[in-house]
Formats: structure tokens, sequence, C-alpha cells
């Protein structure tokens, strides 16, 4: 038995192939027989594509929902260069040596992941204070460490009523 006998519901090629054979051999049954199949296939690749087409619209509607949650390289980009001045973070690395060897550590670091060679002379505190001068990412990234150790923090005005609240938390 061929398949399209077996088959409960035949597709449109093989409803075309059975309605063929049934016809028996004819003058240019072959010729016919290729022209209904490529016809076929273009209907199916039509089709296919159009489903396509469909399933890419879905993927791109669901893909803007969560683009909403994420941030995006516009926003990264503007965060990136969110940071403190120079001078201030430059006061801050000179009271603690520690914060300044973190920070000597993420030049390092960053300088390894883009494959850059360092020399003495990179990490030198005069060259980590030349660099908050004029590399408003690095100030950033100086920024965020200073304020993982509690500096750089923002404090309540102390004659607001949000002051006046927290002092009364305090004492109870």
């Amino acid at each position: 038995m061929d398949a399209a006998r077996v088959s409960p519901i035949p597709s449109f090629e093989a409803k075309m192939i059975q309605k063929m054979d049934l016809q028996g051999p004819r003058k240019g049954t072959l010729a016919k027989r290729r022209f209904f199949l490529a016809a076929a296939a273009v209907v199916v690749c039509a089709a296919g594509g159009w489903h396509s087409d469909a399933a890419r619209a879905q993927t791109a509607h669901q893909d803007a929902g969560t683009k909403a949650s994420r941030p995006t390289d516009l926003a990264r980009e503007n965060l990136s260069l969110v940071a403190a001045s120079a001078p201030e973070i430059g006061g801050i690395l000179q009271q603690d040596s520690g914060l300044m060897v973190d920070l000597k550590e993420w030049i390092a670091q960053d300088a390894t992941n883009q494959g850059q060679v360092l020399s003495d002379n990179d990490l030198t505190d005069i060259a980590v204070m030349d660099r908050l001068e004029k590399d408003a990412h690095f100030r950033s990234v100086a920024t965020a460490l200073l304020r993982k150790y509690g500096y750089l923090q923002p404090r309540v005005n102390p004659d607001s009523s949000m002051a006046k609240e927290q002092d009364l938390v305090m004492q109870e």
C-alpha cells in the first residue's frame, strides 16, 4: 500500500498523486505530475513562510515585554557615566589605601580582559588620579566601588521630617 492510501486524512500532495494514479498512464502524465508536485511545494512553502512570519511577530511581541524589564544598551551606557567628581573620589582614595588597591586591581583586570599589558607606571597613584580626571567610565567604576564600601552615600537632611521619623525609630 502506498502512504497516500494509508493516511486517514491525505495531504494535498497525496490527493494529487492518488488522482493521477487513478487516471492511469496517459500522454503527458509525468509532466502533469511534476507540475502538480511543484505547485503543491510552492503552496506548502508559502504557508510555511506565512506561519514563520506570524511566529516571528509573536516572538517579537513577547520580546518587547521582556525588554522593558531589562536595561537597554542606551540605559547601561548612560548609567556608566554617573559618577562623583575626580577630587571627591581622589580624597577618599587617599584616606583609605585599601580602596586604592581595589581600584588598581580593577584596572589590572580590565586591562587583562582587553588584552592589554600594563607597566608599573600604569598602576601608580598619580596614574590612577590622572585617569579619574580624564575617563568618565573609570570614574563611574570608582564611584561604584566607593559606594560598595559605604562612601558617597546620600544622607538625610537633619532638619527634614524624614530625619525626625528616623530619630523616633532609633529611640524606640
